[in-house]
C-alpha cells in the first residue's frame, strides 16, 4: 500500500495539515518542524502526488505544445528550444502532434486545458479559424509559434516570412536571374501564405510580372519539389531559379534534378527555406533562409512565463536571414 500523508504526519509526530504546509516550506512552519517532517517522509519513502500539489496550487508545471507533426524537421527544431526554455524554468511538456488537421489542433487545445497546463505553445498553427470558439473559454495563456490568430489573449512569436521570402528572390534578382519559380506550402498556414505574398512583392518591386505557370502548390514535402521539378522542365522557356517553401521541398528538386540530369546551379538555382541541419549536407549544398528557430521557442516559452505572472506582453516578430551556400551561381 502507498505511504499517505497521514503516515507522514503520524511518524512525524504533528497533523497531517502541518505535514502538508512543511512539505510546502511554508514560511509560518518552524524549521526544526519541517525538517521532522521532510525526515519521516524520506525514511517512508514518501512521495508527494503531483495531482494533489497543482490542486492546491492551481498550477501543474507543465506546458502543452500542439505541433503539426513529430517527423517535421522545424517543428522538431522549435520544439527543443521550447523544451530547453522551459526546463530551465522548471517545467514540463505534454506534447501532442495534430498532423496539421485543424480539427485534431482544436481537440489538442481542449485536452491541454482540461489536463490543467499552466500555457500552451502552438507550433504552425493549421486551425486558427476555428480557435475562437476555444480561446473564448481559456484561462491559461497561449502562444502561437509562425501564426497568428485575432484575439486578445493570445500572442506569437513568428519568423518575418514575407522579408524572408522577398530577401530569397532579391538574391536571386541580384545575381541574374529573372525567371524564377515558386513552391508553396500549405495554404491554411499562415506562413506559406506570407512567403508567396513575399515572393510576389519581391518581383513586382524589381517590375517583373510573377507568372502564374510558374508558381507550383505543394504541402512542404519533398514529392512536391520532385513533381514541380519535372513540370518546369517541361516549360518553355524554363525558370532559371526556383525558391521553395521550405528545405523539405528543395530537397526533393535537388533529388529529382540529379535524377533527370538537370545541374544545379548551373541549369537551375534552388534557394530552400528553414535553414535544416541537413540542408548543408545535400549535393549541392543549399543556399536556404534561415529563421531563428532557437529564439523563437525560448521567446514562446518566456511570453508564457511572464503572461502567468500577470505581465502585459506583445508579439514578437524575428526577421529572416540568407545563408548562401553553393545551389545559386553568383
Amino acid at each position: 500500500m502507498p505511504v499517505s500523508l497521514k503516515d507522514v504526519a503520524r511518524k512525524a509526530g504533528v497533523s497531517v495539515a502541518t505535514a502538508s504546509r512543511a512539505l510546502a516550506d511554508h514560511p509560518r512552519i518552524s524549521e526544526n518542524t519541517k525538517a521532522r517532517v521532510r525526515q519521516a517522509a524520506r525514511e517512508l519513502g514518501y512521495t508527494p502526488s503531483a495531482v494533489a500539489r497543482s490542486l492546491v496550487k492551481r498550477e501543474t508545471h507543465t506546458l502543452g505544445v500542439i505541433t503539426t507533426s513529430v517527423t517535421d524537421p522545424y517543428a522538431a527544431q522549435v520544439v527543443k528550444a521550447v523544451e530547453v526554455a522551459a526546463e530551465a524554468a522548471g517545467y514540463h511538456l505534454l506534447l501532442v502532434a495534430s498532423h496539421g488537421v485543424p480539427s485534431r489542433e482544436v481537440k489538442a487545445l481542449r485536452m491541454l486545458y482540461e489536463r490543467r497546463v499552466d500555457g500552451i505553445v502552438i507550433i504552425s498553427a493549421r486551425g486558427m479559424d476555428a480557435y475562437e470558439d476555444v480561446l473564448s473559454h481559456l484561462t491559461v495563456p497561449v502562444v502561437l509559434v509562425n501564426g497568428r490568430v485575432p484575439h486578445p489573449a493570445v500572442r506569437s512569436v513568428s519568423a518575418n516570412n514575407r522579408q524572408g521570402a522577398s530577401l530569397a528572390v532579391e538574391y536571386l534578382l541580384d545575381a541574374g536571374y529573372t525567371r524564377i519559380a515558386y513552391i508553396g506550402g500549405p495554404t491554411q498556414g499562415q506562413s506559406a501564405r506570407h512567403r508567396v505574398q513575399g515572393y510576389v512583392q519581391a518581383l513586382q518591386a524589381a517590375g517583373l510580372v510573377p507568372s502564374p505557370d510558374v508558381i507550383f502548390p505543394g504541402q512542404g514535402t519533398a514529392e512536391d519539389g520532385r513533381r514541380a521539378l519535372r513540370h518546369m522542365m517541361s516549360l518553355r522557356p524554363k525558370p532559371e531559379a526556383v525558391l521553395c517553401y521550405n528545405d523539405l521541398t528543395a530537397f526533393g528538386v535537388l533529388a529529382e534534378a540529379w535524377a533527370m540530369g538537370v545541374r544545379v546551379p548551373d541549369d537551375l538555382a534552388v534557394i530552400g527555406f528553414d535553414n535544416l541541419p541537413f540542408s548543408e549536407l545535400t549535393a549541392p549544398p543549399l543556399t536556404t533562409v534561415a529563421q531563428p528557430t532557437e529564439e523563437m521557442g525560448q521567446t514562446a516559452v518566456s511570453l508564457l512565463l511572464r503572461q502567468r505572472r500577470g505581465e502585459e506582453v506583445q508579439d514578437v516578430v524575428f526577421d529572416c536571414t540568407l545563408v548562401e551556400r553553393a545551389s545559386v551561381r553568383r
